[in-house]
This record gives structure tokens, C-alpha cells and sequence, in this order.
């Protein structure tokens, strides 16, 4: 994120990470099973998800998009159809589950509400052989995931830019606690440089 806490501009461009903060996100993507973004961010960044970086392993590609809003011509798509899961609800539009399931991407129905059931996601994964997962946000997703008790680390690179915007996102969106006191407790467990940028480790406290 920027010093000022965004993870991008109000116009939704991220060009945050150095060279060096792609390497070394990249070799975190290969020490992983899978890495895990939500919709938006695939709507947005049209990602690729993969490891060019550095040489190591692929990890699985998952999605949470309740309803599939994934486009077919997304590159997660049309490049990795194999190594994509995409993580939906039984509201999703049937037709457009089938013919992702036709490319080979792999469904994982999670809940009939609005939203995916994430805790069963995590044990559908974990069934899966996921033991060690990526999640590289949005705001949302890391919102849920937290309030869930799913997320046990948080790495965080602080980019030297600011760049202002109120309706700019933030690492954290959601709907927020009240009262500072009230939110996530964090331990930290490292603080590294690269050059201009610091690189925080935490733990989470639940």
C-alpha cells in the first residue's frame, strides 16, 4: 500500500509494487498451495495470478465470486482454466457454470446466500490439499476473511507514495468497526527494507 494506506488510486490504477516487492510477492506466491482474490479484483486488475518472477511453482487459482461475474475472456480464464477454482453460491447463473466447467475450471458451490460461506470454502480447499493459502485481497474479501478468523498473517509492503483520494481503496474495506479498540489485534513479527519501501510482518490476535 501507499504510506497513506491505499492500495490504489480513487481511479482504481495500482501500480504500487516495485521490481523488488514483485519478487519477492512472486517467491511467496511459489512457497504457497493456492492464492486467493476476490471478484472485484479480478474485474478490476484482470490478474494472472501465476509466478514469472521468480522460478518456482504455480499455485492454485482461486476466486470468490458469489455469482460468477467473472468474465470468459478474463486471462484467469482463457491462460489457467486448470489451475483456476472459483468459489460461488447456488445463486450463481447456471449457464455460465457450465460453460466454465466446460473450459475446465473447477466450481466450488459454498452457501445458497448472498455471499460465499467462506469457512466452508477454507474446508473444501483444505479437502483439496490446500494447506498454505495466498490471499492478495481486495478490501472486501480481506474483510470477511478476518472477520472469520481465517487470516493468521498479514504482509505488508509500504510504497513511498501518497496519493490522497477518499473514496481511494484501502488494504481493509467492509463495514468497519465503530470503535478503534474494537478492531483486530496485531502482533508484529518482523520489519524489513528494500530500498524505500518497509516490509511489515503481523500475526493476528483472535
Amino acid at each position: 500500500m501507499t504510506l497513506d494506506g491505499k492500495i490504489a488510486s480513487y481511479t482504481g490504477e495500482s501500480s504500487i509494487s516495485s521490481e523488488k516487492d514483485k519478487k519477492r510477492v512472486h517467491a511467496l506466491r511459489s512457497s504457497v498451495d493456492a492464492v486467493i482474490v476476490g471478484s472485484n479484483t479480478v474485474l478490476v486488475d484482470d490478474p494472472r495470478l501465476d509466478v514469472r518472477y521468480v522460478e518456482g511453482k504455480d499455485p492454485l487459482k482461486v476466486v470468490v465470486d458469489s455469482v460468477l461475474k467473472i468474465p470468459l475472456g478474463s486471462r484467469l480464464v482463457t491462460l489457467f482454466p486448470e489451475k483456476l477454482v472459483i468459489a460461488c453460491t447456488q445463486k450463481a447463473n447456471k449457464e455460465k457454470a457450465e460453460e466454465l466447467k466446460k473450459r475446465g475450471v473447477t466450481l466450488l458451490f459454498c452457501g445458497d446466500g448472498e455471499h460465499v460461506d467462506l469457512p466452508l470454502l477454507f474446508e473444501k480447499l483444505y479437502q483439496m490439499g490446500v494447506r498454505r493459502a495466498l490471499v492478495e485481497g481486495g478490501g472486501e474479501l480481506n474483510w470477511h476473511l478476518l472477520k472469520h478468523a481465517l487470516i493468521h498473517e498479514i504482509q505488508l509492503t509500504i510504497a513511498p507514495f501518497i496519493v490522497g483520494g477518499r473514496n481511494a481503496k484501502t488494504p481493509v474495506e467492509g463495514e468497519g468497526f465503530p470503535k478503534i479498540r474494537e478492531g483486530f489485534k496485531l502482533k508484529l513479527a518482523s520489519v524489513d527494507t528494500q530500498d524505500d519501501e518497509v516490509v511489515l510482518r503481523y500475526f493476528v490476535i483472535y
